[in-house]
């Protein structure tokens, strides 16, 4: 979560993010992969991402109504066209079964930072992170600072918080019994 914020070039309006760099390696990888190595992506898998590309592109033609197209085309990108190119590339490369326990862990540690930087910018009431067109914003309803975390808006740091929470339990009852004992703490802790 914090790559972004250090790795974006040039900072206001980047062109080159550690999301995107991180995808456009993960893509090439896949593309080398030899045929006969690959994994064999499920049919139902395969058929969400028909889907998906017509999403996409039901996305990509709502552009043609908006004034300025590059903010909508680089959010149109980076939330839905690099994720999908991302989910491909595992699919293709990685050998889930036997990975799920290192995504586990990865995810856990990645909850646990995000979770530490939402809590000192609660105590701090200031951005840790600043992103160009971020910051924390003070609810006066319930008294308390509406943090970021390590993400641009705070509705973003709510959702992946969600998103985070639904992967663990579903990466936890995939795997099952085979995690160690500080894999669960880990776990528990995440």
């Amino acid at each position: 979560p914090v790559a972004p914020y250090l790795f974006s070039l040039p900072r206001n309006h980047p062109l080159f993010t550690f999301d995107r760099g991180i995808a456009v390696l993960l893509i090439a990888a896949a593309a080398l992969v030899r045929p006969e190595d690959a994994a064999t992506i499920p049919p139902a898998l395969r058929h969400a991402a028909f889907v998906w590309v017509g999403f996409i592109a039901a996305g990509a033609c709502s552009l043609a109504s908006v004034r300025d197209v590059a903010p909508s085309a680089r959010v149109l990108v980076d939330a839905f066209v690099l994720p999908a190119l991302l989910a491909f590339a595992v699919l293709r490369c990685l050998d889930l079964p036997r990975s799920l326990p290192w995504l586990h862990t990865a995810t856990c540690v990645a909850c646990i930072y995000s979770a530490a930087v939402g809590v000192a910018e609660i105590v701090t009431v200031q951005d840790l992170l600043p992103l160009p067109g971020a910051g924390a914003y003070f609810d006066t309803g319930i008294g308390l600072p509406r943090v970021n975390g390590p993400f641009q808006t705070n509705h973003s740091f709510a959702l992946i918080g969600l998103i985070a929470l639904l992967l663990l339990w579903f990466l936890r009852r995939t795997i099952g019994s085979e995690l160690r004992l500080w894999q669960r703490a880990l776990h528990w802790i995440g």
